[in-house]
């Protein structure tokens, strides 16, 4: 009977399936990271920051478009350190979602209305990856940016639902409690068996000891 069982048992957290997988989390938190860090770093040394990148898209007042250059670089880079960490990590995620699909939406509302921008997202000409270089005078690729920040959506919705993956400063509080427990359970059995408690009893007050004594 107990054969049956071995399906039902739970896994090791070594053998955890792909789903929620610390390891693979671990993965996608820093990739994010650095996606963030040279987002941000590449527009904060830019003179005007995102200004420019801001006004192309032509959503915004021009008004907003300085402190909106700044704050935006800011924010990547204070993401990216979160994620570095894996310090609110879940927080940073759902965070990441949401200007991931804000940058999608503007990139959408350009297409539609016929604009003809660069992205920016990485800052002026800049490349996610230093070999691969995003060209500046050659037709907006609307489509490959709408399916690179969709990765990043994904991405980020993993964090946001499996938070805790190795090397983070964030701690799984279910799986604290469950190591408490059986330390608890553990210390229990150590101080409490009452098998112990009849063995002293036997060891001490045997009569027959006393017996031979006499």
């Amino acid at each position: 009977m107990s054969d049956l069982n071995l399906d039902t048992e739970p896994r090791a957290p070594g053998r955890r399936r792909f789903w929620g997988n610390p390891t693979v989390g671990l993965f996608i938190r820093l990739w994010l990271a650095y996606v963030w860090f040279f987002a941000g770093i590449s527009k904060l040394r830019e003179s005007d920051g995102a200004r420019e990148q801001i006004l192309g898209f032509r959503i915004f007042p021009v008004d907003w478009a300085t402190p909106l250059g700044w704050a935006l670089p800011a924010v990547e880079v204070l993401l990216a350190v979160l994620l570095l960490l894996g310090l609110f990590t879940r927080i940073a995620a759902i965070a990441t979602f949401v200007l991931q699909a804000a940058f999608i939406v503007g990139i959408v509302s350009v297409w539609i209305r016929g604009y003809d921008v660069q992205c920016g997202c990485f800052g002026k000409g800049a490349s996610l990856i230093p070999f691969l270089p995003d060209p500046v005078d050659k037709d907006p690729r609307y489509a490959v940016d709408i399916l690179r920040d969709s990765f990043f959506m994904g991405c980020a919705a993993w964090l946001a639902v499996w938070p805790y993956t190795r090397w983070g400063l964030d701690r799984d509080p279910n799986r604290v409690d469950h190591w408490a427990d059986h330390d608890d359970h553990k210390h229990h059995d150590d101080h409490d068996d009452p098998r112990d408690d009849h063995k002293h009893h036997d060891d001490h007050d045997d009569p027959r000891d006393e017996e031979t004594n006499s």
